[in-house]
């Protein structure tokens, strides 16, 4: 078990990419920490529902994920869409 005794905490966790990325570090021993806007059905130890353009809730997000796991050693930065633009014009807002 390659992730035994690891700690994860995947962004954008709630399909697709992000969904497999925690199936695959669960089974191969790691304790998860997921987010995402709607987190559906994915089996992690936490999660955590809420926008990651917001500021507030970037800023919360690893120490909220470091006290539900006990610490962190992995992070998976899978959240993301770009609708318009490209990602060297985005801005905070």
């Amino acid at each position: 078990m390659r992730f035994q005794g690891k700690k994860a905490l995947v962004t954008g966790a709630a399909g697709g990419i992000g969904k497999s990325l925690v199936r695959k570090l669960r089974a191969e021993g790691a304790s998860v920490a997921i987010t995402d806007i709607t987190i559906g059905n994915v089996e992690a130890e936490a999660h955590f529902s809420g926008d990651l353009s917001a500021a507030q809730f970037c800023d919360e997000l690893p120490s909220k994920a470091t006290d539900a796991l006990g610490g962190l050693d992995i992070l998976i930065n899978n959240a993301g869409i770009i609708r318009r633009g490209k990602i060297t014009e985005a801005t905070d807002e």
